[in-house]
């Protein structure tokens, strides 16, 4: 089992290290207070900047099946599972 200091088990994802340390990365520029969060307003920046585009009602959907039910945010470990669903 691959897995990183956040018992984030990579070999269940399909990820690799590399891959998911990309997807943090470019999540984190856009967490803007270190919750491990982002605005929904954000996720089609984040999209764009990791070579995905969505039209207008892939994004809709992307974005109800992401955000938190308490808020407009997106939990990084929500992103990360569907991001890798979604593009694999």
């Amino acid at each position: 089992m691959t897995s990183t200091d956040d018992a984030v088990d990579l070999d269940a994802l399909g990820v690799n290290a590399d891959q998911y340390g990309a997807l943090q990365r470019a999540f984190s520029k856009y967490d803007k207070m270190k919750t491990g969060t982002i605005r929904v307003s954000d996720f089609d920046l984040l999209s764009k900047e990791l070579g995905e585009t969505f039209d207008e009602d892939e994004m809709l959907v992307a974005k109800r099946s992401l955000e938190d039910p308490d808020g407009d945010y997106i939990q990084f470990s929500v992103f990360l599972k569907w991001w890798v669903d979604d593009t694999a």
